[in-house]
């Protein structure tokens, strides 16, 4: 029996109605957990066929998965949009809180 986990999120986004359209910019989502981070590769911005459809995962124990439940440490999402070509405007667009207590586990 394996005593390594691996910790799943999915980052599902669709844009809406009235979504800009920002050709030159793209978009990566940042996860953060447990002093790590993790990116996706960029996404460009706009257009009508814009999706994000990517996972981050993060490898651990069954026991450092109990311990960061205990301790309700959340994973950090951050989306960032920035200039594609000169990767110096940068700002936030979205950032979410994800309890790892609502996590499910079949150990």
């Amino acid at each position: 029996m394996l005593d390594t986990l691996l910790l799943y999120c999915t980052c599902l986004y669709f844009p809406a109605r009235k979504f800009p359209n920002r050709p030159d910019y793209s978009l990566v989502v940042n996860g953060f957990f447990n002093k790590e981070c993790l990116d996706t590769d960029p996404v460009p911005h706009g257009g009508p066929t814009m999706q994000i459809n990517t996972e981050l995962a993060w490898e651990m124990s069954k026991k450092d998965l109990q311990y960061h439940k205990l301790h309700r440490t959340p994973i950090k999402l951050l989306v960032i949009c920035f200039a594609f070509l000169t990767y110096r405007y940068a700002w936030s667009i979205y950032y979410s809180d994800e309890d790892l207590n609502a996590l499910v586990t079949n150990l």
